[in-house]
């Protein structure tokens, strides 16, 4: 009887390895012996058992009903201690290191607000890693809510504030206020938290605005005319300089100020086009004093 438990146990474990690491949803919408596809859980393991001769004598139905190892409860309970696991392993690899905290919200299909974290940090290699940690269900994504789910988390995790060297969110007011932000409280605790604004949202902020003036897109007339099509493309410059990098840079180091560093990144063409700096597409960022190209 301990075998077959065994045999029965180690196969949907693998089973359910090899849909997290591909990424595949476990359920299927009809589930019922009648149906064509019972969802990828369920077919996975029919398949293994026709294949495997002992994997079939003690699964279906040659095992009690109330011992498949098969219900949403127990597939729930396996992919919760495959994270577990996970979650050990990436932060054995952060060790003691500081690391920086990248935070996002959004709803999900059944309309419940989920805050995603992931740590980025520099490992033993020299390799810049980012590890996705989890899901935390929050009831109202406000920055105190937020704060607290956070502070939650580090705890159960062992992970300190106090190594925090960063922070990367989007720039909505709730995560980027100047005076009850996100940012803003985790800043009081720790000032080395240096907030940076997420460049994929920067990036989607120039795009918009950007589409909004494209015939083929936006179908704004207002795109035919070339005049117009240079006010753009320096409002698509400003905006991007202003979503910029906020981190405090020493100007006597530096010799320049961030906002003038980053506007030389961007020229308006004779076209009226924005063109970028080619060397920021290097490895190492751009050289201040190089010449365009």
């Amino acid at each position: 009887m301990e075998d077959d438990y065994r045999t029965r146990l180690s196969t949907v474990v693998s089973v359910a390895r090899i849909l997290l690491e591909e990424g595949l949803p476990f359920r299927g919408h009809d589930e019922s012996a009648e149906s064509l596809h019972r969802g990828n859980f369920l077919e996975h393991i029919s398949w293994v058992c026709k294949r495997e001769e002992n994997v079939n004598k003690v699964m279906g139905k040659n095992a009690l009903g109330n011992n498949q190892l098969t219900s949403p409860t127990i597939q729930r309970d396996i992919i919760e201690c495959c994270a577990m696991e996970t979650r050990k392993i990436i932060l054995n690899e952060l060790g003691e290191k500081k690391f920086t905290l990248l935070v996002d919200e959004a709803r999900d299909c059944s309309v419940k607000e989920q805050m995603s974290l992931v740590l980025r940090f520099v490992n033993d290699k020299g390799m810049v890693l980012e590890r996705f940690l989890g899901l935390v269900h929050v009831n109202e994504t406000s920055a105190k809510v937020l704060k607290n789910a956070i502070d939650t988390f580090f705890a159960k995790h062992d992970l300190s504030l106090a190594k925090l060297r960063g922070q990367g969110y989007d720039g909505a007011a709730n995560m980027s206020g100047e005076f009850n932000g996100l940012k803003t409280l985790i800043l009081k605790e720790n000032k080395n938290a240096h907030y940076i604004h997420c460049f994929a949202h920067q990036l989607q902020l120039v795009v918009v605005t950007a589409s909004h003036e494209s015939e083929s897109v936006g179908g704004d007339d207002r795109a035919r005319d070339p005049e117009r099509s240079v006010e753009v493309s320096r409002e698509v410059m400003v905006q991007r300089r202003d979503v910029s990098l906020q981190v405090n840079m020493d100007e006597e180091s530096m010799g320049e100020s961030e906002d003038d560093a980053q506007a030389k990144d961007f020229r308006i063409s004779s076209s009226g086009e924005v063109e970028v700096d080619p060397s920021m597409l290097t490895q190492g960022g751009r050289d201040r004093n190089a010449e365009w190209v």
